[in-house]
């Protein structure tokens, strides 16, 4: 208990408090399992003005921090009946002290970091390894998974559609990701971080960023983002003709938005993905979670899934699927340049190969 009481504490998120202090309540009431049912009924009991039947993600995500107190999750449902932690008697008293937690999670941090290492250390999938008959099946939806770009295009209109606006998953990082932006631009000291330029506008300094930030000013992803290895004329065409004809949907990481369609509507911004660590946290799922259920939205199996993302951000804040296949292409000693190939592996060999019969 007193390591519940420590993360309480230690936490200070909008509504982690109330969903730690709602399990540490169930636990003094001799639980050693715990639904997200439960502690939904718990936290409406606490603070019942909040809409706690649509903080699926949050109480799941706020559960899965009592992994460094000894829990374990048993369920790994995204449904409030199903995601269950669990709490042997053997490990009560455990992780009791704020050294102890500290180390504990500490050492758990850093086999979690091996091992997603090693995971991210996976070979790129290779074109020939790839089902094409069942790839070039019309019929079935694909999905291609890549990066945001550093150079956006400015102005735009007043259209603001969003197809991830309605996914409870994301919704609540997204804002806060909005929210620190925004605090971050309006700084008495702005960073240099905001000073870049750009082919397209020239010398864009603070004072242009904090104006974009409550801009009105939408474009679609794909034509925001502009020039760069991902966005090229070439490949920006490539991608709006194999989505209209073979029926690959495109999403984007980013670092301001977490995941968009390329079709979403959004302002200018300057972000890098880990500016931030929201996104690329080890208890953080909500991109991956977003985009399962866009799948599941748009019935796309998981070895239809392709994704080329740069491994140390944005694959890190995606945090992929194993069966889902990596199209990166990385040359040991070449960094700079494994851009550069991964960006001609969809230009010349991927995306020509969908021929959609």
């Amino acid at each position: 208990m007193d390591c519940i009481k420590n993360l309480i504490a230690t936490k200070n998120s909008k509504l982690l408090p109330t969903i730690l202090t709602a399990l540490l309540n169930l636990h003094k009431k001799g639980q050693f399992k715990i639904t997200a049912k439960e502690v939904q009924d718990e936290c409406d009991i606490m603070n019942p003005k909040q809409s706690w039947k649509n903080r699926t993600a949050a109480i799941c995500n706020g559960m899965r921090t009592l992994k460094d107190c000894g829990w374990k999750i048993t369920s790994e449902e995204r449904d409030f009946a199903g995601f269950t932690i669990e709490l042997s008697k053997a490990d009560e008293g455990k992780n009791i002290s704020t050294q102890s937690k500290s180390t504990v999670s500490d050492k758990n941090k850093n086999i979690k970091t091996s091992k997603k290492n090693k995971n991210m250390t996976q070979k790129s999938t290779s074109i020939d390894q790839l089902l094409w008959a069942k790839i070039n099946d019309k019929s079935k939806n694909k999905l291609l998974i890549i990066g945001c770009a550093g150079t956006k295009m400015p102005g735009g209109g007043k259209n603001n559609k969003n197809y991830f606006s309605d996914h409870e998953s994301i919704i609540e990082d997204r804002n806060k990701v909005l929210q620190q932006y925004q605090a971050l631009l309006n700084a008495p000291k702005p960073k240099k971080y905001f000073d870049k330029k750009r082919s397209v506008q020239g010398a864009v300094n603070n004072k242009y960023f904090i104006n974009q930030i409550n801009s009105t000013l939408f474009l679609p992803a794909i034509e925001r983002y502009s020039g760069g290895r991902f966005y090229s004329r070439e490949l920006k065409e490539l991608y709006k003709q194999k989505n209209n004809d073979c029926n690959l949907h495109i999403l984007i990481v980013s670092g301001l938005y977490g995941i968009l369609e390329f079709t979403d509507s959004i302002i200018d911004y300057q972000l890098e993905i880990d500016k931030f660590k929201i996104w690329s946290e080890e208890s953080n799922r909500s991109i991956n979670e977003a985009v399962v259920k866009y799948m599941a939205d748009k019935k796309i199996e998981n070895d239809l899934v392709f994704y080329s993302l740069s491994p140390t951000s944005y694959e890190k804040a995606l945090k992929p699927k194993t069966e889902w296949h990596k199209l990166w292409k990385t040359t040991p000693g070449g960094r700079n340049s494994n851009s550069v190939k991964s960006a001609n592996y969809l230009k010349n060999d991927f995306l020509p190969k969908l021929l959609c019969r």
